[in-house]
């Protein structure tokens, strides 16, 4: 479609939508739907359940002193950065990174393996059970990320 220059002048202005149709009777445009992006260093509810769940008792059983929400990024390349969800400090004085997972997505698995295999520390994938295996194996399921330290007997 060929436009003419009063025509173009119009689109740009806003006034003539681009199919040359009046906008009279019409939105120009449908607002797209506005979603409360969360802060990133405020847990999200998956997140929270894990420290409240699984960290906490942790701590209470003297296995772990403390752990952070997000408290160090990685890097792994230029321009390509990781995040661990939690960092543990346990009592031995080692450092396990958590990553708390729903689902799997785009490149969080791999990230997560560079990251292992890049850093001298355990990282741990951690996943919620369905309720159909939570009556058995208990509220989360783990996946040690193959990589830099090792798994101490009696973790998990």
């Amino acid at each position: 479609m060929k436009l003419t220059r009063q025509q173009f002048d119009q689109i740009v202005a806003g006034k003539t939508p681009v199919d040359g149709s009046p906008t009279k009777g019409r939105s120009k445009t449908k607002a797209a739907p506005q979603f409360k992006r969360r802060d990133p260093y405020e847990m999200n509810s998956l997140e929270t359940e894990f420290a409240l769940t699984y960290l906490d008792t942790r701590i209470r059983s003297g296995e772990s002193v403390r752990y952070d929400f997000q408290p160090i990024r990685l890097v792994l390349a230029r321009g390509l950065q990781y995040t661990p969800d939690f960092v543990e400090y346990t009592a031995d004085g080692s450092q396990v990174f958590y990553e708390v997972k729903g689902r799997w997505m785009d490149d969080a698995r791999a990230k997560i393996k560079v990251a292992a295999n890049a850093y001298p520390a355990q990282f741990i994938a951690a996943m919620k059970n369905k309720k159909s295996e939570a009556r058995v194996s208990g509220t989360w399921k783990f996946e040690l990320i193959p990589g830099g330290g090792g798994w101490p007997i009696g973790h998990i």
